[in-house]
């Protein structure tokens, strides 16, 4: 039998797209961890919803917005439901199998919200907004830098973003930090005199093994060849990464706050891996252990920012508790010159107060504020410890 290259091809990009889908578990474990006990239940109801939905929305429209023929060089118009792939050929085989990877691809972008939203958004409102992002959000973007539009054809080389810092990690990024700026601080979370408040998760074990599980990601298979054997220095570089962001976030945080804090550290990791994605596949072995310890310190350096730079000024503003900082879960960046403002786990609700207010007000500590009536969906009700489940 004839060796085909494609039948390697469609192995591989299958075999990272089941690797892909596992950070999956990684998110819901890391979301249940670093959040309080009785919020489980609605953490893993929206990872599964993040897959279940995006499968279904991404197959319907967000592939063909993303990869069909984009001769503005801003959207897809074709492909919708498939409709323009061919069964009977390999190639239309390594489109099937495409599509799957691209599909688990934009569930990760969905479910980097989950976090930054966490403990205080209605669940039918996340639901809206994971379709959003599947069908419309992240596939637009996603065309202009891998789809053939705009981004692709800038300069000599074009946007280079290799396996998603800027489509998949700023894309989620972005819209969980709208989402936490609408919701704002949770109920508890600042004292009377503004200072921050400690709001630890329930299980910091659960949150290391998300991140373990999440350590390589789907860098590799962004390759979408077996044949390439640059997947061998992709994996190293990768693995550098993580682990110098680790190391730059353990000894910023130590320096800072005279100890050693574990959920700084798994922030670090994350913020490492999504500093290499853009460019894993084009640095050395060193520039990606720098690039990753540059990005693990920007996450400690985000965290300040957030959490302390808006004390007094913003009240309905983003913030992260000192404890986990999972507004910058997936951390930063930097050489995309993007700040993943991702999981602003410690980003919570902001005050509903001024009840006489017309319906389209509300009220951030006496601020009042004008909401879209769509946006209102995102409204979350005070914490009762009563509650276990999920709204």
């Amino acid at each position: 039998m004839e060796y085909n290259p494609i039948h390697l091809d469609i192995v591989w990009v299958l075999f990272a797209t089941a690797l892909v889908f596992l950070m999956q578990a990684g998110f819901a474990m890391l979301e249940a961890g670093a959040t309080r006990a009785k919020n489980a239940a609605n953490i893993i109801m929206k990872n599964v919803m993040d897959i279940s939905i995006g499968s279904l929305v991404f197959w319907m429209v967000g592939f063909g917005f993303m990869f069909g023929a984009n001769k503005s060089g801003w959207i897809g118009t074709n492909n919708f439901f498939l409709s323009e792939i061919d069964p009977s050929t390999d190639e239309g085989m390594f489109d099937f199998a495409f599509f799957i990877f691209q599909t688990v691809f934009a569930a990760t972008a969905a479910t980097i919200i989950s976090g930054a939203v966490a403990e205080r958004t209605k669940f039918i409102a996340y639901l809206m907004y994971t379709v959003a992002v599947t069908a419309f959000i992240y596939p637009v973007f996603g065309s202009w830098v891998w789809g053939g539009g705009w981004l692709s054809g800038l300069g000599e080389n074009g946007f280079i973003d290799f396996a998603g810092s800027t489509v998949v990690h700023s894309v989620g990024g972005w819209a969980a930090l709208a989402g936490a700026i609408v919701v704002g601080p949770r109920l508890g979370k600042f004292a009377a005199d503004k200072s921050p408040l400690a709001i630890p998760g329930h299980s910091i074990t659960l949150a290391a093994l998300g991140v373990f599980v999440l350590w390589f990601g789907f860098n590799a298979g962004s390759t979408v060849s077996g044949n390439d054997a640059s997947i061998a220095i992709i994996m190293v570089t990768t693995n550098l990464a993580a682990a110098a962001g680790a190391l730059g976030a353990l000894s910023l945080s130590y320096l800072l706050w005279k100890r050693f804090d574990a959920s700084m550290t798994l922030n670090g990791v994350i913020g490492g891996l999504v500093a290499i994605t853009a460019g894993t596949a084009n640095m050395s072995p060193g520039m990606a252990a720098l690039t990753g310890l540059i990005g693990g310190m920007v996450v400690v350096g985000a965290v300040l920012l957030l959490e302390r730079g808006n004390e007094g000024r913003r009240p309905g503003g983003c913030h992260c508790g000192p404890r986990v900082r999972r507004c910058l879960g997936h951390g930063c960046g930097w050489p995309v010159r993007f700040i993943r403002l991702r999981r602003c786990r410690r980003a919570v609700l902001w005050r509903r107060s001024g009840a006489a207010r017309s319906p389209d007000h509300r009220c951030r500590s006496g601020v009042p504020v004008r909401v879209p009536d769509f946006i209102h969906r995102l409204q979350a009700h005070r914490h009762d410890d009563r509650y276990a489940g999920f709204r």
